[in-house]
């Protein structure tokens, strides 16, 4: 035994003529001493063993198995082995993993033509990767004076263009974030004006005096194309705006709180004709004759800006209608008795900005969201941290309303104090645990998980967007002053815009988009941050 232990292959060779006798290499195994198992355990040390199971699994199997992994860590099992390389980089893997965030939709990234596929898919993954781990590529600052009051009504963004009306409601003013190019817009006789919504083709802001000022985009002269409205009500709820079309909802005056009528104005550039028209509304008599339930109201035009969307809650229920432009209806639907179902729970409304958004990427808007916090069921699993993120949802795919809800392990953090933003199943609010420095917080549906935003953690107290609508400071130097305490969330694919009365952030998710006024100390850190981690 002792020749054949210093001849590792012919000791090898003994054990493969024994293959399948399992108690005669169990009684030779026995039969060695401890000096001899030392020079086995030697032996096998300095072996190269490599079992790889994923690879020799059939390859539908395997793609299963790599669907389980966040995007981010399948493009990075690519380094293990040849075969995980051509496994990961099989046309048929990679669109099944990217599938998962974009789906079907077009993508807004600038991903560059002469790339390969293969890299183009490296792209895409490091975009989920910073937008679902908060370390955005770049950012951009800016100070502005904006009525807190007013915040949510008063700035807007759609197709990277950010608007707002200035503190004294005199004039709007315009920046494309990825330029960085500024414009200032004026009404006739320097109306106040109250609301502003925005798209890629117009700006549209409301008065205090039952007009509406629209501008067409982009600017291409000094003077650009200014169309004023006569609306049939000053009173104002919500404007919208989508490709050229117009929308606007106008609020029920105190005096007429008891209608059971609401009325909605629509305009389309193309040909410039107004409509007024009324929308029924579901409230229902309660208690004495002349009391009507109250209830809360909001639209929302498609991507295309043919139909417009009335939704309505109540004290039971929800209800949506999709009206054409000329208020003819094309469908409805409704949510029976959820409301009451709510109010059974602990639950609260959360009042965050989620109404604003068109959509949260996955062809859904998110109406109205509601926390509910230790829910009896899992009392009795003994977890009393946990908190269940409920949204009512309408699908413009399905064209309908849904409920999705989600439980978020081990967080206790009252979700309904402040603004969330939804992007595909990520979710971005501002803390409270500090009340001047309220942290930036990303919350994982996929994972349930809520976790710091690191591009929120670096010094943001430096390079403020240079642009003459900024405040400046005694010496004229531009300084970066905002309070996010209490702030609002603007954003799409690309960007992710905080916004507070006195400035805003601006961050970036394409690695291909530079943005002319972008912080080069903040790209700077990241990209130290990114070489530590890797």
């Amino acid at each position: 035994m002792e020749d054949s232990l210093n001849n590792g292959d012919d000791w090898a060779d003994q054990f493969l003529q024994l293959q399948g006798y399992h108690e005669q290499k169990a009684g030779l195994v026995k039969n060695l001493s401890q000096q001899q198992k030392r020079k086995i355990c030697a032996l096998i040390r300095d072996t190269g063993f490599c079992c790889d199971v994923i690879g020799k699994l059939p390859l539908e199997i395997s793609e299963l198995i790599f669907q389980q992994l966040p995007v981010y860590q399948s493009f990075q099992c690519r380094r293990v082995c040849r075969r995980w390389y051509e496994l990961l980089c099989c046309p048929s893997t990679v669109e099944s993993v990217l599938r998962q965030w974009y789906g079907d939709s077009e993508l807004a990234l600038r991903i560059p033509e002469e790339l390969s596929r293969d890299e183009k898919a490296s792209i895409k993954a490091e975009h989920i990767h910073a937008y679902r781990t908060g370390r955005a590529f770049s950012m951009m600052t800016g100070n502005w004076s904006v009525d807190e009051t007013w915040l949510s009504l008063h700035v807007a963004f759609a197709d990277d263009i950010l608007a707002w009306i200035h503190d004294r409601g005199r004039w709007i003013c315009l920046l494309y974030v990825e330029f960085g190019t500024d414009y200032c817009l004026v009404p006739p006789n320097r109306e106040i004006l109250n609301r502003i919504a925005v798209s890629a083709s117009m700006v549209a802001a409301t008065t205090n005096s039952g007009k509406c000022h629209v501008w067409k985009l982009p600017l291409a002269s000094h003077e650009p194309d200014h169309f004023p409205i006569q609306l049939m009500s000053a009173f104002v709820q919500q404007i919208e705006v989508s490709g050229s079309s117009l929308a606007i909802l106008h609020a029920l005056p105190q005096c007429f709180s008891n209608k059971t009528k609401v009325e909605i104005t629509t305009w389309t550039m193309g040909s410039q004709k107004t409509i007024h028209f009324s929308a029924k509304l579901h409230r229902r008599h309660i208690g004495f004759i002349n009391c009507i339930e109250n209830s809360e109201r909001r639209i929302i035009l498609d991507s295309t800006g043919t139909y417009v969307s009335l939704f309505e809650k109540t004290q039971s229920s929800m209800y949506h209608t999709r009206f054409d432009l000329k208020g003819q209806i094309q469908s409805q639907s409704s949510l029976d008795n959820v409301m009451s179902q709510l109010n059974e729970f602990d639950t609260s409304e959360i009042c965050d900005s989620s109404g604003s958004q068109s959509s949260d990427g996955n062809g859904c808007s998110t109406l109205w969201s509601f926390v509910q916090l230790q829910s009896p069921e899992w009392k009795c699993c003994g977890d009393l941290s946990c908190t269940k993120l409920i949204r009512i949802r309408w699908n413009s795919g399905l064209d309908h309303l849904e409920i999705r809800s989600d439980v978020i392990h081990g967080f206790g953090s009252d979700l309904q104090y402040t603004d969330l933003f939804y992007w595909k199943n990520v979710v971005y609010f501002r803390g409270r645990k500090r009340v001047k420095t309220a942290n930036l917080e990303l919350l994982d549906l996929d994972e349930s998980t809520v976790r710091s935003a690191v591009m929120d953690l670096i010094d943001t107290n430096f390079d403020p967007v240079n642009i003459d609508l900024v405040n400046t400071d005694s010496d004229g130097a531009d300084t970066y002053k905002a309070d996010f305490s209490n702030s609002d969330f603007l954003g799409n694919e690309l960007f992710l815009i905080n916004i507070s009365s006195s400035g805003f952030i601006v961050w970036c998710f394409d690695k291909n988009v530079i943005m002319e006024k972008r912080s080069r100390p903040y790209e700077e850190e990241m990209e130290f941050r990114r070489g530590v981690t890797h």
